[in-house]
């Protein structure tokens, strides 16, 4: 019966880690879609003077 739990417990940590990083894999695509849609340098274009 205790390895029973044991396989159990053991399933669920993988189960838990691999949703866990699938999450992550999501935000940071999402946050990397974010930052392409951001152009950073045209706010300097008309600050600096040409």
């Amino acid at each position: 019966m205790r390895s029973k739990a044991t396989l159990i417990l053991i399933a669920a940590v993988i189960v838990t880690t691999t949703v866990g990083m699938h999450l992550i894999h999501l935000l940071n695509a999402q946050h990397d879609a974010r930052i392409a849609a951001c152009h950073f340098s045209d706010a300097l274009s008309g600050v600096l003077p040409s």
